[in-house]
């Protein structure tokens, strides 16, 4: 029995020898969120174990069940993996194999952790400038401003709602409010109340809402009993 177990070592440790790891990834893919029909990018960063030297040849796989079956993904041989995005990657991982040799004499080494792709809707409208926050006095007339562009091609957008809230969660439409300025006449009861402008199209029943402004708030202090000049 005991020869046995020896030999049994022996095997074992022969055995992790031949494959021991050649490569070490330092930098591993990182999960990424992007737009529909945008660029995701994956970079990872390997050394040879024997040397520290960089390692630059690589194999890139993907799945789309979890990790569970993995693709190799045609010509990615680089550290660095560029896709471009669409709604039916959403949920892909992917992962880089340190590779070594070319053609049928291709040997592969160790892989990276994986990532995932998330790929979310592209917008309709992007709000470059939101709403600010506003500190009027009782009975002024307090401004919001917002400025938005078409996403497709960068136009102008010019139709909005706003809507106005006492605590953030439930909103309430603004009046015939549908341009990128909001007036507001303040009053005490609005003192802390949010707005917000919502990019539109279309009109009457046909009316289209599309993305939200960030929330300001606007801030009401009693008028002075007098002033002094």
């Amino acid at each position: 029995m005991k020869k046995i177990t020896i030999l049994l070592s022996i095997l074992l440790v022969s055995a992790t020898g031949l494959f021991a790891q050649t490569v070490t990834f330092t930098t591993h893919p990182a999960d990424q969120t992007v737009i529909d029909g945008e660029t995701a990018t994956f970079t990872v960063v390997a050394e040879a174990v024997a040397d520290g030297t960089p390692w630059t040849q690589f194999a890139w796989q993907v799945s789309s069940d979890g990790g569970n079956s993995w693709f190799d993904v045609f010509n990615a041989t680089t550290a660095t993996l560029d896709i471009t995005t669409q709604m039916s990657y959403n949920g892909a991982m992917y992962r880089a194999f340190g590779t070594s040799g070319s053609g049928f004499n291709i040997t592969w080494h160790e892989s990276s952790d994986a990532a995932t792709l998330t790929v979310v809707e592209a917008p309709t409208a992007v709000f470059t400038t939101h709403p600010q926050d506003v500190e009027v006095i009782d009975g002024q007339v307090a401004t919001f401003t917002v400025v938005a562009e078409a996403y497709a091609d960068g136009t102008p957008w010019t139709q909005f709602a706003w809507q106005q809230s006492a605590d953030g969660n439930f909103w309430l439409d603004v009046f015939n409010a549908t341009e990128a300025t909001l007036n507001v006449t303040a009053s005490m009861a609005f003192n802390g109340n949010f707005f917000r402008a919502v990019a539109t199209s279309g009109s009457g029943f046909n009316i289209l809402w599309h993305e939200a402004s960030d929330a300001a708030t606007l801030t009401v202090v009693e008028a002075p009993t007098a002033v002094f000049t």
